[in-house]
C-alpha cells in the first residue's frame, strides 16, 4: 500500500535552536504509539538512546495511572526525537511561528530523550484508553545519527540531577516523606536545623542532619517501606523516639551554640551513618523493649549514665573498625558499617541489650541487672556443658509457660536458675 498521500496532521509551534529548526506538538496519550519508533535497538553506536529499562517504564506508568486513579495531578517533562524524512509546516494566519505540522505516516520519528517517558505512556493507555491527557512532543527533521547521538549526550551531560534530599522534601505524596517533614518541623532540637537540600550536610554548615539522612533512618525505626502508610501509633512514635534522640545527642544545645561545623569536625554524632544507625538500633530495642523504655534509656544517656557522652562516646576514634577506617580515617558508609554501628550504638544506649532475648521468658518485672547475670550465667554454663542452645530455649520456654510460684522461685536467685536450665537437660 502506497502511503505517500497519507499525512499526520497536528498542531505545532516552530522555532529554531542552534541553526536546527524544530518543532513542539502537543499529542494526545492515546496516539503516542502511532508516532513513535523506539531507537533502542541493534548495536549501541548504530542508535541514538540506551537500551529501554522496562522497570523504568513501569515506574512511570504506575506514577500517570495512580494519579489518575486518584484523580490528583501530574506532571510529565516532554519527549525529545527526530523525523527521518522532510514535514510540511503550514503556517497560521496568527503567527509564522504556529501552524499546522504535516508528517507522512511512513515517517520514522525516533526519540533521543524521553523514551522510558514514551513506553511508561504506552502501557498507561494500554489501562486507560480513554484517556484525554496529552503530552508534548519536541520534534527535529531530518538529523543524521551523529548528531542525534551528540543531542543525547548533550542533554544527560548538562541535566543536573537533584539531591535526594530535596527531592523527598517536594514529595508531598509519599507518606514517609510526609511524617519525616513533621519531624524536621516539630522535633525539639530538629526545627530549624535540618538541610533539606544536600544528602550530606556540608562540613561547615550550621545544621545539623539532613533530611534525607532523617528520612531513611525513620523507615528503619519503624521498619517502614517506600510508600508505605504509617499508623497513628507510628507517628506518635516516631516522634517520641527522635525527640529522645534529640535530647540524648543534645541537638538543641549544639543548634542553639551554633556549634555543628565544629562538633562536625570532631565528632560522628551529626553523621549520616550514625542518624541512620539511630534508626536501626532503635528497631533492634523495640524488639525487646516498649517505646517508654527507650525513652527513659535515652533519658538516662542525656544525663551521661553508663557513660554515655554526646560528644566523647562519638569521637572519632571510638568508632574505629567499626564505621571508620583506622588507617585512613574514612568514614565507611556500607551495610555492614551501618550494622555494626547500630550493634555499638545500641550497646552505649542500653547496657543490658545483650542479655534482653531473657526478657519474653522471665518477665516484664525481672530488673535487669538481674537479667545481665542469669545471661552472664547461662554463657557460663554452656562453656561448663556444651549445653545446646536449643535445649536452654526449650528450658525457658517451660518456665515461661508455667505456674507463677514456680517461675518466682526459679528466678529468685541465679543458683536456682542455673540448676533449673542445667536439670533435664
Amino acid at each position: 500500500m502506497n502511503t505517500d498521500n497519507y499525512v499526520f496532521e497536528l498542531p505545532a509551534t516552530r522555532g529554531v535552536q542552534g541553526g536546527v529548526e524544530q518543532y513542539m506538538l502537543t499529542v494526545p496519550m492515546a496516539v503516542l504509539r502511532r508516532l513513535l519508533a523506539m531507537d533502542d535497538q541493534g548495536d549501541v553506536m548504530a542508535r541514538s538512546q540506551r537500551e529501554a529499562n522496562r522497570t523504568r517504564a513501569r515506574k512511570i506508568r504506575n506514577y500517570v495511572a495512580e494519579a489518575t486513579g486518584s484523580g490528583k495531578p501530574y506532571i510529565l517533562p516532554s519527549i525529545t526525537g527526530n523525523i527521518d524524512i522532510d514535514v510540511d509546516f503550514l503556517p497560521s494566519e496568527l503567527s509564522p511561528s504556529v501552524g499546522i505540522l504535516k508528517i507522512p505516516m511512513e515517517a520514522d520519528l525516533k526519540l533521543f530523550d524521553g523514551q522510558h517517558r514514551a513506553l511508561g505512556i504506552m502501557d498507561f493507555v494500554r489501562d486507560y484508553a480513554n484517556t484525554g491527557d496529552t503530552i508534548s512532543l519536541l520534534l527535529t527533521v531530518g538529523l543524521p545519527l551523529e548528531m542525534r547521538q551528540q543531542f543525547f549526550a548533550d542533554i544527560n551531560n548538562n541535566a543536573s540531577k537533584p539531591a535526594a534530599a530535596i527531592s523527598m522534601a517536594y514529595n508531598n505524596n509519599d507518606p514517609v516523606n510526609q511524617l519525616a517533614m513533621y519531624l524536621a518541623q516539630n522535633v525539639t532540637g530538629l526545627a530549624g536545623s535540618v538541610d533539606f537540600e544536600h544528602n550530606a550536610v556540608p562540613a561547615k554548615s550550621s545544621r545539623l542532619i539532613s533530611f534525607k539522612a532523617l528520612n531513611d533512618a525513620t523507615k528503619k525505626m519503624l521498619s517502614l517501606r517506600a510508600s508505605s502508610e504509617p499508623t497513628l501509633q507510628q507517628r506518635e512514635a516516631a516522634e517520641k523516639l527522635w525527640s529522645a534522640w534529640s535530647g540524648a545527642m543534645r541537638w538543641l544545645d549544639i543548634a542553639q551554640d551554633d556549634i555543628a561545623a565544629e562538633y562536625r569536625q570532631e565528632a560522628l554524632g551529626l553523621h549520616g551513618i550514625m542518624i541512620n544507625a539511630m534508626g536501626m538500633a532503635t528497631a533492634r530495642m523495640l524488639q525487646t523493649r516498649p517505646i517508654d523504655s527507650i525513652v527513659s534509656l535515652l533519658a538516662c544517656a542525656e544525663q551521661g549514665e553508663n557513660g554515655f557522652h554526646y560528644r566523647d562516646s562519638f569521637m572519632h576514634e571510638n568508632w574505629h573498625d567499626i564505621c571508620v577506617d583506622p588507617q585512613t580515617g574514612t568514614i565507611r558508609t556500607d551495610r555492614r558499617a551501618l550494622e555494626a554501628t547500630a550493634k555499638e550504638l545500641q550497646r552505649l544506649v542500653d547496657p543490658f541489650a545483650e542479655c534482653a532475648w531473657l526478657r519474653p521468658y522471665l518477665g516484664d518485672e525481672v530488673p535487669d541487672t538481674t537479667l545481665l547475670k542469669f545471661n552472664a550465667g547461662i554463657v557460663k554454663l554452656k562453656e561448663e556443658t556444651s549445653l545446646p542452645q536449643i535445649a536452654i530455649i526449650e528450658k525457658l520456654e517451660q518456665l515461661r509457660d508455667g505456674d507463677e510460684q514456680t517461675r518466682s522461685r526459679i528466678v529468685g536467685t541465679l543458683r536456682a536458675f542455673k540448676k533449673y536450665i542445667a536439670d533435664g537437660v
